[in-house]
C-alpha cells in the first residue's frame, strides 16, 4: 500500500479545505482506491479542524525539527502539496514543500497576495518585490511598480495585488521556480500556459471534481425543470464571497438601468460571506436608494441549509468574477452542478468553459450583460436546455477520477534533477538585501535595468547615475554590477543608522575608484550630507578627511560632489584614459588638477581653530593674489609650514572682512582649471 501525504488547509477558512475533504472522503469511501493507497492529511493549521476519516498531522509540528522532515520524506510514497494565495492559510505548505519533494497543485493562478505577505510583513524587503516583478515581466512590470510607489512607508503604499493588475502580473512563475516541485497540477490552460515557459518538469492539467460541494439530487433538478417551464419570472443567484471581484454592482447597475428586465425578475438574492465591509455598504446604498431596490436580496453568512435553499431556487446564476485570479473556479463547478445556467466571462478560466454557460466578452458591455440576463429570464426552454448542459459538465468529471489520475502522475514522474535557472522567492529572501541583489540584472534588457534602478534607487540618488549604470551594463557588465552593489551599500549605511545601528564601515574600500567616486557624487545633497554625518563616527582617517571636507564646502550638485570625492578619496595622481573620463557625459573630462587636490586636502586635516581663521577672507581674493601663487610654491617645497603657510595668508587677508566664509567647492574648481 502506497502512503500518501495531501498537504492542505483543513478548515472553514479555505475554500481548499472542501475541495481536499471531498476528494479525501471520497478515496476513503471508495474500497478499491483506498485499498492502494493511505492518505494521511498534513494541515496548515488556520482555524478549527474538519472532521475526517483519514490521520490529520499538522505541519508546523514536522517543520520543527530537522529530524521530523527526514522521518516525513521517508516514511511517504508521494507527496501532495495544495498551494493557494493566501499566506495564512498555505505558508507551512510553502516551507515544507521547499525541503521535501513533492508534486504542487496551484489552485491559484494570481499569486501577489501571498508574495506580499511573505515580503512586506514578514521581511520588509519591498526591493525583492520590484525584482520579482523585473525578472518575469520586465520594463512593464517594473513601471507599474513605479507607478505604484511600492517603498514609500507602509500607510501610503499602493499594493498591485488590490488593483485590476493581479491578473496582468500573476506571479505565478516565482512559484513555481521551487526546484522541490518534482510536477505541477493545475486546474485551466490558462494556468498551463502560465508555468510551461518558466518550469522545465512535467505538468498535469485536471479539472475540479464537480462533486466538491453538495448539489441538488435528481429528483430535485427534475422538480426544477418542470417548475421553470412554468415560471414567467425568475430568481437569479449570485453566491460566494462578496467581493469587489465578483462584480456584483454591475449587475445591480444593469438591472435598475433595464426596467423590462425587472419585469422578468421575481428577485436577485446575493448570499455569502462578507469579504470586503466598504464594499458591502456600498452595494446596501446602491439598494437601498433605488425604486428597484426591493428586487435585491442581500444575505450573508447564510446557514448551509439556507445556501442550499437559494441554490434549489435559483433559476439561473451570475459568475462575473474580475479580475480572474484563480486556477480553476470552485464556485462555478458548484453553480451547474445545480443543473442552472450560469453568466460569465468569456476571459480566463471561464472562457474555457463550453456549455451551460452565457458569455459576456466585455466587462464594461452593461447592454450585453442585459441581453443575456433578458433571454434567460424569457426563455424557459433555454434555461432548462443550459441547466442540462451544465450538469452534464460537471459530473463529467468527479473527484474519484480525480484521486486516480493525480496519483498516477506521481508514480510516473522519474525522480530527477531539475535544472533550475532562477532562484525561489524564499531563496532571494534569504539574500544580503545589504551588498548586492538576490542575482546578476545586467542580463535584462536596459529598460528593465532602468525601471528596476529608478525603483530602487530614486529617494537617495540623482537620476545621472541610473543613466550611467545602464550604459555601463550595455559595455561592461562585471563594471556595472560593481557600481550597482557600491549603491546598495551606501543604501545599507542609511538604514543601519534608521535603526540605531552600528555601521559596517568595512564594507567600504579604502581608496574609492574613479567609477565609485561618481556613485556616491551622484547621491540627492541632503543625502550626501547625511552619509558624511554617518560616516563621521568611523575611526577611519581617510573618511574622517573625506566628512570634515564635506562640512567645510559647500557642493551644489554632483560636480561639486564629484571633484570634491576625487581629491580627498581617489588616487588622483593616477591618469585617467579617455574612455574611462568620457563615460561621465561631461561632468569631468579630465583628473581634479593637484592643485585643488592639495588644497582640498590641506583644509581636511585643519584644526577647527585654524579652520575658523582660515575662513576669515574670501577665496577668490586670495587666489587671485600673487602672494598666493608664491605661497602655494612654497606649500610645495616646505610641506611642513603647510598650515602655518596658508593659515597666515588667510589671517592678512581675512582681517578686513570680520565675517566667516563657506569655501565653494564649484569656485576652487574653476579657478583652479583656469591656474
Amino acid at each position: 500500500m502506497k502512503n500518501i501525504a495531501w498537504c492542505t488547509p483543513f478548515s472553514a477558512a479555505s475554500s481548499i479545505s472542501e475541495f481536499s475533504h471531498s476528494l479525501i472522503e471520497s478515496h476513503h469511501g471508495d474500497p478499491a482506491l483506498s485499498a492502494h493507497a493511505q492518505i494521511d492529511v498534513l494541515i496548515n493549521e488556520n482555524g478549527r479542524r474538519y472532521r475526517s476519516s483519514s490521520k490529520c498531522l499538522g505541519i508546523r509540528e514536522i517543520l520543527r525539527s530537522p529530524d521530523s522532515v527526514a522521518l516525513f520524506t521517508e516514511h511517504y510514497d508521494h507527496v501532495f502539496y495544495n498551494l493557494g494565495n493566501n499566506k495564512e492559510n498555505h505558508q507551512e505548505i510553502f516551507e515544507l514543500s521547499r525541503v521535501v519533494p513533492g508534486v504542487a497543485i496551484l489552485h491559484d493562478y494570481v499569486y501577489q497576495h501571498y508574495l506580499a505577505g511573505r515580503i512586506f510583513s514578514d521581511n520588509n524587503a519591498p526591493n525583492i518585490y520590484a525584482y520579482l516583478m523585473g525578472r518575469h515581466y520586465g520594463a512593464v512590470g517594473l513601471s507599474s511598480v513605479y507607478a505604484s510607489q511600492i517603498l514609500r512607508a507602509r500607510d501610503s503604499r499602493i499594493g498591485l495585488w488590490d488593483t485590476d493588475l493581479t491578473s496582468k502580473f500573476p506571479m505565478i512563475e516565482a512559484i513555481v521556480a521551487n526546484p522541490m516541485h518534482k510536477g505541477l497540477v493545475v486546474h485551466s490552460e490558462m494556468g498551463r500556459r502560465a508555468v510551461e515557459a518558466v518550469y522545465d518538469g512535467p505538468i498535469l492539467q485536471l479539472r475540479l471534481p464537480g462533486d466538491e460541494k453538495e448539489s441538488p439530487t435528481p429528483e430535485t433538478c427534475a422538480r426544477w425543470r418542470d417548475d421553470t417551464a412554468r415560471r414567467r419570472r425568475v430568481t437569479i443567484g449570485l453566491i460566494g464571497h462578496v467581493q469587489r471581484g465578483k462584480q456584483i454592482h454591475r449587475l445591480i447597475e444593469a438591472i435598475f438601468a433595464a426596467p423590462q428586465i425587472a419585469d422578468v425578475i421575481q428577485s436577485v438574492i446575493i448570499a455569502g460571506k462578507p469579504s470586503d465591509s466598504d464594499y458591502v455598504e456600498h452595494l446596501r446604498r446602491m439598494v437601498a436608494e433605488h425604486p428597484l431596490g426591493s428586487l435585491i436580496r442581500l444575505e450573508f453568512n447564510v446557514s448551509h441549509e439556507r445556501l442550499q435553499e437559494i441554490k434549489d431556487a435559483s433559476d439561473f446564476f451570475v459568475n462575473m468574477r474580475y479580475p480572474n485570479t484563480e486556477g480553476g473556479s470552485g464556485s462555478l463547478i458548484e453553480q451547474m452542478a445545480c443543473n442552472k445556467p450560469v453568466i460569465v466571462l468569456d476571459s480566463g478560466i471561464f472562457a474555457e468553459v463550453d456549455r451551460g454557460v452565457i458569455k459576456i466578452s466585455d466587462i464594461d458591455d452593461q447592454a450585453a450583460l442585459q441581453r443575456a440576463i433578458y433571454d434567460l429570464a424569457s426563455s424557459q426552454a433555454l434555461r432548462i436546455k443550459l441547466g442540462d448542459e451544465a450538469r452534464a459538465y460537471a459530473q463529467s468529471y468527479m473527484s474519484r477520477d480525480y484521486i486516480k489520475d493525480i496519483i498516477a502522475f506521481s508514480e510516473s514522474i522519474k525522480t530527477k534533477a531539475r535544472s533550475v535557472s532562477q532562484f525561489d522567492v524564499h531563496e532571494i529572501l534569504l539574500y544580503d538585501a545589504e551588498t548586492r541583489g538576490p542575482e546578476p540584472l545586467f542580463s535584462w534588457p536596459s529598460d528593465a535595468l532602468a525601471e528596476f534602478a529608478k525603483i530602487l534607487f530614486q529617494h537617495h540618488f540623482e537620476s545621472e547615475l541610473i543613466d550611467y549604470l545602464v550604459k555601463e551594463a550595455q559595455q561592461n557588465p562585471f563594471s556595472a554590477y560593481k557600481r550597482y552593489s557600491f549603491a546598495r551599500t551606501l543604501l545599507a549605511f542609511f538604514d543601519h543608522a534608521a535603526k540605531g545601528e552600528d555601521c559596517k564601515y568595512w564594507l567600504l574600500p579604502t581608496d574609492l575608484s574613479f567609477e565609485d567616486c561618481y556613485v556616491l557624487a551622484c547621491l540627492k545633497e541632503k543625502h550626501y550630507q547625511t552619509l558624511a554625518a554617518i560616516f563621521a563616527k568611523a575611526d577611519i582617517p581617510r573618511i574622517k578627511q573625506w566628512t570634515t571636507a564635506v562640512q567645510r564646502f559647500s557642493t551644489q550638485n554632483n560636480v561639486d560632489r564629484f571633484a570634491l570625492l576625487m581629491s580627498i578619496w581617489s588616487d588622483v595622481g593616477r591618469d585617467i584614459p579617455d574612455g574611462e573620463a568620457a563615460k561621465f557625459h561631461n561632468v569631468v573630462t579630465k583628473a581634479v588638477p593637484m592643485k585643488f587636490a592639495d588644497v582640498v586636502r590641506l583644509v581636511g586635516t585643519l584644526a577647527e581653530q585654524d579652520f575658523i581663521q582660515l575662513l576669515l577672507g574670501e577665496w577668490r581674493q586670495f587666489f587671485d593674489s600673487k602672494q598666493y601663487q608664491q605661497s602655494y610654491a612654497d606649500l610645495h617645497v616646505r610641506t611642513q609650514a603647510d598650515h602655518e603657510t596658508l593659515v597666515k595668508h588667510y589671517e592678512m587677508h581675512g582681517r578686513q572682512e570680520g565675517r566667516l566664509v563657506r569655501a565653494s567647492s564649484q569656485r576652487l574648481i574653476s579657478m583652479m582649471k583656469s591656474s
